[in-house]
């Protein structure tokens, strides 16, 4: 008895500890749902490949990062075959996850590779500055196919998922320590470390999450 309670205390210890340490914003997912309905509204018919649609999504909220210090969604990201994806937004084009209802109201998917846009949800969790990277990042890449995109992410360009590029068919989780750090914000870890805290906690009040 005394062991397995020290084995129980210490596993609890464990998870308080790398629970603690990790850094998240809480997921937006109002915000994830208009930005891609934004992006797909770019795009002839409101359709692009979910490859696309999610690597899009990431670079946004990339350079939301290196430019506010905050992203637009939130997602946690992880590693993937074809490159980073926004975990819970995936888990919403899959038909799966808490929010899953909520994203099918506005996207449908089509065959096994692309994803449409069948209602707009409007502008109303993103503010202008979100709405102009989204825009952006879609007119950036509009004219280059999902091969040149997925060669530019294999290429070297995003530091933090070559550190966690995952053995094929795996996934691992690109920690947010990472992103800040790719992006140069490195100085700013304890900042945005705090204000990620304060965001979840927020969150957690309001039952946004």
């Amino acid at each position: 008895m005394p062991t397995r309670y020290k084995g129980g205390m210490l596993n609890l210890v464990r998870r308080w500890f790398f629970r603690k340490k990790r850094m998240q914003f809480p997921y937006y997912w109002r915000k994830a749902i208009e930005a891609a309905a934004v992006l797909l509204q770019a795009y002839p018919c409101q359709k692009m490949t979910r490859l696309r649609l999610l690597k899009l999504l990431y670079l946004a909220d990339r350079q939301s990062l290196a430019e506010t210090c905050r992203p637009i969604t939130g997602d946690k990201v992880v590693a993937m075959d074809h490159g980073p994806v926004l975990s819970k937004t995936y888990e919403c084009i899959r038909g799966r996850g808490r929010h899953r209802a909520s994203w099918a109201k506005h996207f449908r998917a089509e065959g096994d590779r692309d994803i449409v846009l069948t209602e707009d949800p409007g502008v109303h969790a993103l503010c202008r500055y979100e709405v102009r990277i989204l825009k952006d990042i879609a007119r950036q890449w509009k004219g280059q196919n999902d091969s040149a995109l997925w060669k530019w992410v294999h290429g070297g360009n995003l530091p933090e998922y070559n550190k966690h590029e995952p053995s094929k068919g795996g996934k691992e989780d690109i920690p947010l320590e990472d992103i800040i750090e790719a992006v140069k914000r490195g100085g700013l870890l304890d900042k945005i470390r705090h204000d990620a805290q304060r965001q979840r906690t927020a969150e957690a009040l309001l039952g946004g999450r």
